[in-house]
């Protein structure tokens, strides 16, 4: 799941908060009950050696010790019933709690005396407690302190988080929406961390690499483009002049075509050299009628339908020549990959679809299949231009090819 860096370093903070804030309470209790437990034995160990270092004549069976209203047993013979089931008592412990119910809470110590037997110090501890109110207030005091320490470093937090996140968010704002040049470093705050300065430098590094690309691929296509037009020029030029002095065959009809597709390809490939201005377009019935015309030949005697949604006139956000070579390549694919059946070119609002007949996109019998720069051709012409090429089999049989474009701003 995709989370921004605010949430994700408040959501982590939060969960670190709250288990350290449940662990220091749970310490803070444990660490009441046990002391105020250790304070109790040792109290108990002190009146329980006391009695074993005084004189055995003065003690009797059991009795009383003044000091914090002590009760003890010299063997268990005196011993009640409730106390001889203890467990300290009978696992004959050095020390141990008994908890008697409604008789009270009691910390036992033994101790072994000159004649063998087993003296057992008693304290009933319940009515000294104060842990538990005590407590409360202690884990009040905690909790207080513990929401102004959380507080504080949700301050901190909050100023290291912006620190970290607005350099991001400005960083990736300028990278979705800016127009300038690839070549101009991204600009990134003094104050922000040195991470998003080494990223906002690797961005502008890599930027500068696919501008390097594309304007070695630009002065190549516009070369190259220029290269070919002079000799097509001259092979044009020398097509007329046979022209008027033959007569009409079928090997010259073949080579006014193939003059006319390296015409369409050549102008095609210039214009991937050229940065489009955003203002051009030809009217789409236009260029579909031109591309058909042109392709004439192909079609010999299988019908081609030019259907529209019947209404307004429909324009593409290309020059004519731009759509010329889209069309015209998807017309000649149609041709190619339908073998008698029609050709139907729909035109619709913001698209354009050449329906043919055949076995459908991707469906083609191997050796059938077309090679060549065709639809590579129209793919980037239409990516330089905004226009998308959607290829897609029909289940009836046949390939729909779409050109569709963006609404006018």
């Amino acid at each position: 799941m995709r989370r921004p860096v605010r949430r994700l370093v408040f959501a982590t903070f939060l969960a670190s908060a709250l288990t350290n804030a449940i662990i220091f309470l749970l310490l803070i209790a444990l660490f009441g009950f046990d002391l105020e437990d250790d304070i109790f034995d040792d109290q108990v160990a002190s009146a329980a050696d006391r009695l074993a270092a005084s004189d055995m004549r003065e003690l009797q069976g059991s009795g009383t010790v003044s000091a914090l209203d002590m009760t003890y047993y010299v063997g268990r013979v005196d011993m009640p019933e409730w106390l001889l089931e203890s467990a300290p008592v009978r696992q004959d412990a050095e020390r141990g709690e008994i908890f008697a119910e409604e008789r009270g809470h009691f910390h036992l110590v033994t101790r072994t005396l000159e004649n063998g037997q087993r003296l057992y110090v008693l304290f009933d501890a319940r009515p000294f407690i104060r842990s538990t109110p005590q407590l409360a207030s202690y884990l009040l005091i905690a909790l207080v302190m513990a929401l102004l320490a959380f507080l504080v470093s949700l301050l901190f937090l909050r100023r290291m988080i912006a620190s970290l996140s607005e350099p991001l968010e400005k960083l990736s704002s300028r990278i979705s929406w800016t127009t300038a040049d690839l070549a101009v470093p991204y600009p990134v705050a003094d104050k922000a961390p040195e991470e998003v300065h080494l990223l906002a430098e690797a961005l502008h590094a890599r930027d500068r690499r696919i501008a390097g690309l594309l304007d070695r691929e630009r002065a190549f296509n516009r070369d190259a483009s220029h290269e070919l037009r002079t000799p097509l020029a001259v092979a044009v030029g020398a097509l007329e002049l046979i022209e008027e002095k033959s007569d009409e065959s079928r090997a010259l009809s073949r080579l006014r075509t193939a003059l006319a597709d390296m015409q369409r390809l050549v102008d095609g490939i210039l214009w991937l050299g050229r940065e489009p201005n955003g203002g051009e377009r030809c009217d789409a019935r236009s260029a579909v009628q031109a591309s058909i015309d042109a392709h004439r030949h192909l079609l010999r005697d299988r019908p081609c339908d030019i259907r529209d949604d019947g209404g307004n006139a429909v324009s593409m956000p290309v020059p004519l020549e731009v759509g010329l070579v889209l069309i015209g390549n998807l017309v000649r694919n149609a041709v190619s990959y339908s073998q008698d059946g029609p050709i139907k070119v729909l035109i619709e609002t913001r698209s354009i679809t050449v329906r043919d007949s055949g076995s459908g996109f991707g469906q083609t019998d191997k050796g059938q299949e077309g090679f060549g720069i065709g639809l590579s051709l129209v793919q980037r012409l239409g990516d330089h231009f905004g226009v998308t090429l959607s290829i897609r089999a029909r289940p009836e049989g046949g390939t729909d090819a779409v050109l569709q474009w963006p609404p006018a701003i």
